[in-house]
């Protein structure tokens, strides 16, 4: 004889839909007002004769026009070489950088994650303002300081030049690459590189023959989506090509929209579509060539194996590391610091703090910190709150109804640069009763939503995963309801996760350019649109000045977001603790009131609860 098992949940069948059903179509409508209807308007205004804001008639002028205009002042063919350079010198790096950190025992590899991060973060107005100061060849500080040195009347760098330009839009894109491959390199299994080491194949040769090649699928699609993301990558043609007169293709669209009469939006649609579509045939292109072929990687028992022994190269891959950080996160921050002091960069006398007081003093000042502020911890949360039930859905809900939401999270990805905003610009303001949003603070915060959602999917998937599944199970088998068990146990377990993607995706808020150009107005100018006029007006110094308070205030508000997370993370543990001591007990009280012990009577315990109670046990 056998005891009854416990009763699993299942949904119901028939009738009216249920809650999960209800929440996750709620979410999908969401996402797809946000993400997908901008793309698909986006094409509906490339075969338009007006703006967003007007009648129009249809047209295929645009595309007539297409080349001819993507060709003006050769911009297109700019861009082209600017990112088949770019491109693989970031891959380079980032896949080298993440070989290096989780394959070998260099120096620094521990601090190279948190380096990464903050690298990509600093993408943007932030790094580009800082190599313009860094090596402009008159007022540079790495060209002022040989001079002073040297005597000479030479420059060791010409930051506004084609090299410049080129390391300025590849190096800081190396963060990027390598946060995305460091994940399926450390889930690589080490099985078949240690067969090679083992039949004495070096580490070097190991890497090129048996590592890059299992890493092929995801390399080239992190390739491809960053040719596009070069392509098109605004501040960088701003701040460092147009002083060099080299055009580049977002800088060509962004002038016209700026200064065209009326402003050529369908020319702006159909060069951001041609991109797109450019992209999709690319991945089209990468998945019949790799179809067929097989990269498992991950195996049912991974091998993790040793850390290579570099030998007489450990310090030589330290160096690389070491310069690294020097030449992007040290120099680039340490010539902000020093100009905001000056009475104009290249002058080392009368520093003080007169540009501090002209910002603090400047009109609107207020008003424009106040708007970033306001944008970034709005568009930050939202971003941060679907992004976290996009990727719970898709690992613990309802994994098919997850694939079809992070496949529209995943689309802004194909949209970087100014394609993002010019398609929310069509999304929203063609729609009639949407208008009035035209240069106000809500269209910024849209298009902002939508840049910063794909990486919150990345860090909310990431957080769920480290969250065992079967604390839900135990809470379910205890009589809570799954919606009580995903809030009561796994949403408050993520919550210090949920904190630092807030503050993440806030960062690249306060950081983005293009969107605020774009979309913005004089009320909605934020924090980076108004460093960008400062620095390319009359006052760089004061641009800097302002870039300096900019990322004081953000490391004191991470510093005390950081204080609120572990305090956070210590009452989380406290309070798991003594839910895994209640159920414990009421497990026990269950067991003492059967006549019978079930190994006695030999009654079949239930898979489940006897999971439920050693995930419990050991949790506590």
């Amino acid at each position: 004889m056998t005891a009854p098992r416990t009763p699993r949940l299942t949904q119901p069948k028939g009738g009216k839909p249920s809650g999960s059903t209800l929440r996750i179509a709620l979410i999908a409508t969401i996402l797809f007002v946000l993400v997908v209807w901008p793309l698909i308007m986006l094409a509906y205004g490339s075969f338009r004769t007006a703006s967003p804001l007007s009648p129009g008639e249809w047209s295929f002028g645009a595309y007539e026009r297409l080349w001819g205009y993507m060709n003006d002042e050769n911009a297109l063919r700019n861009s082209l070489i600017v990112a088949l350079i770019a491109t693989p010198l970031s891959g380079i790096l980032g896949v080298g950088i993440a070989l290096i950190v989780e394959r070998t025992d260099a120096p620094f590899r521990r601090m190279m994650t948190p380096v990464m991060v903050i690298i990509a973060i600093m993408q943007g107005i932030i790094y580009v303002v800082g190599w313009s100061l860094l090596g402009n060849t008159y007022t540079g500080v790495l060209n002022v300081a040989y001079r002073a040195l040297t005597g000479s009347d030479g420059h060791i760098m010409n930051i506004e030049s084609w090299p410049g330009l080129v390391l300025v839009q590849g190096l800081p894109s190396a963060a990027i690459v390598y946060l995305l491959v460091l994940g399926p390199i450390r889930a690589l299994d080490r099985s078949q590189e240690e067969a090679s080491l083992t039949s004495g194949a070096s580490w070097l040769r190991t890497t090129f023959l048996v590592t890059l090649p299992l890493l092929a699928p995801i390399l080239t699609g992190v390739m491809m989506i960053g040719f596009l993301a070069e392509i098109m990558s605004l501040p960088t043609g701003l701040v460092i090509g147009a002083p060099a007169g080299i055009m580049l293709l977002p800088v060509k669209v962004f002038e016209n929209l700026n200064n065209g009469n009326p402003p050529p939006y369908a020319d702006a649609a159909a060069v951001s579509l041609t991109l797109v579509v450019a992209t999709l045939v690319l991945m089209l292109i990468q998945a019949k060539l790799l179809g067929k072929r097989s990269f498992t990687t991950v195996s049912g028992k991974p091998s993790r194996g040793d850390v290579w022994r570099l030998g007489r190269w450990r310090w030589l891959m330290g160096a690389i590391l070491g310069a690294y950080i020097v030449f992007m996160l040290v120099l680039p921050l340490g010539s902000i610091v020093l100009a905001s002091f000056q009475p104009f960069p290249g002058v080392l006398t009368g520093l003080s703090f007169n540009n501090y007081k002209s910002v603090l003093n400047s009109t609107g000042i207020v008003q424009i910190v106040w708007n970033t502020l306001f944008i970034a911890v709005v568009v930050g949360f939202i971003a941060v709150f679907l992004a976290f039930l996009v990727a719970y859905i898709s690992i613990r809900s309802n994994p098919r109804a997850g694939v079809i939401l992070r496949g529209m999270t995943v689309l802004p990805i194909a949209m970087p640069g100014i394609i993002g905003p010019i398609a929310v610009l069509w999304g929203f303001v063609s729609v009639p009763g949407l208008r009035m949003l035209f240069g106000t603070i809500w269209l910024v915060m849209l298009a902002l939503i939508v840049r910063v959602l794909p990486i919150a999917v990345q860090l909310g998937s990431a957080a769920i995963r480290q969250v065992s599944q079967d604390l839900e199970d135990a809470a379910r088998i205890s009589g809570r309801t799954s919606f009580q068990a995903a809030i009561g146990i796994t949403g408050r377990l993520l919550l210090p996760s949920f904190f630092v993607g807030w503050f993440m995706s806030g960062l690249l808020v306060v950081n983005n350019l293009e969107v605020p150009l774009l979309l913005g107005s004089a009320q909605s100018q934020t924090v980076a649109s108004r460093i960008y006029g400062l620095y390319m007006g009359a006052v760089p110094s004061q641009g800097a000045a302002l870039l300096v308070l900019t990322v004081i205030g953000v490391a004191v508000i991470g510093s005390v977001g950081f204080i609120i997370t572990k305090i956070l993370a210590s009452l989380l543990e406290r309070f798991a603790n003594a839910r895994s001591e209640a159920f414990l007990q009421e497990t026990e009280q269950f067991k003492n009131s059967i006549a019978l012990p079930t190994d006695a009577a030999g009654i079949e315990e239930d898979p489940a609860t006897t999971r439920g109670v050693q995930t419990m046990t050991r949790s506590k």
